[in-house]
């Protein structure tokens, strides 16, 4: 879906690839080949992302690198570690973010976040949180690509370590933590739909808490105030919960700052492109 968004002729391409690959899913029964056919569909993802622009003031000399997005991966780690360009270093911070909301989320519903399925366990990292949070990236990346394209950045929005990594300004990270209750709503279906598979399989008869979404309480409040016969009333709660988890409603959007195209300046009309009429 964010790969068709961008709307070229090689966006639509890729899409499409990415779609069969998908169709594939279901009949992969190792791990490696499912590890293969990600990293397939990513390529294609990402290949998208290089050239997308990154916006400065004009009045800011910045290095050319620093204009678009760039290659996902990092050329001092050969992966998204450390990134090397302002855009990737947004979308890490973003990802770092929903990371912290799912282990949260996790903690809800009773799994250790450090117990991993597809990622590894390692020392210090919350291995299954990477693995639940993976559904949920796809409202980051939108929400990424729309802030990319109403705001125009300062140099002083990043800074650059001796090694290449870029880092954000205080004040942009503070601009980017706000949009964490996004993210906390994006994951929270996806971790009690997790949670409840891997409780089928052990105590099936346990009922799970839905906490994060609130869905077994809407259910009883939507059976409390209607007076169906019983068994549709059990049927509308269960298609309820079934609605909640497997299709959560799209986050609403974060409002943005919109900045001088000229000086970087915040600017309060959302008509304006300029601060004054020097600019």
């Amino acid at each position: 879906r964010v790969a068709r968004s961008f709307g070229t002729q090689m966006a639509i391409a890729s899409s499409e690839r990415i779609e069969v690959v998908a169709q594939t899913l279901e009949a992969v029964d190792s791990l490696e080949d499912l590890r293969s056919l990600e990293a397939f569909g990513a390529g294609l993802y990402w290949a998208l992302w290089e050239q997308v622009p990154v916006n400065f003031a004009r009045r800011e000399r910045v290095i050319p690198r620093w204009m678009t997005f760039g290659s996902r991966l990092s050329p001092l780690t050969g992966s998204a570690r450390r990134a090397a360009t302002p855009g990737n270093a947004i979308l890490n911070y973003l990802y770092s973010m929903l990371a912290s909301e799912t282990t949260v989320a996790l903690h809800v519903v009773g799994l250790d976040p450090g117990l991993g399925i597809l990622h590894a366990d390692k020392v210090n990292r919350h291995s299954v949180a990477l693995d639940v949070m993976e559904p949920a990236r796809v409202d980051v990346d939108e929400w990424l690509l729309g802030f990319l394209k109403e705001r125009i950045f300062r140099k002083i929005d990043f800074g650059e370590a001796p090694d290449g990594t870029v880092r954000l300004s205080i004040s942009l990270a503070h601009e980017l933590a706000a949009t964490a209750p996004l993210w906390r709503r994006a994951v929270a279906p996806v971790t009690e739909k997790v949670a409840r598979l891997l409780l089928d399989g052990y105590r099936p008869d346990v009922k799970l808490p839905t906490n994060l979404t609130g869905t077994r309480r809407r259910a009883a409040y939507a059976q409390q105030t209607t007076s169906p016969p019983e068994s549709s009333t059990i049927a509308s709660a269960v298609s309820i919960h079934d609605r909640a988890v497997d299709k959560p409603a799209p986050a609403p959007r974060v409002k943005v700052a919109l900045t001088c195209a000229e000086c970087g300046k915040p600017i309060a009309g959302r008509q304006k492109k300029f601060c004054s009429k020097e600019c």
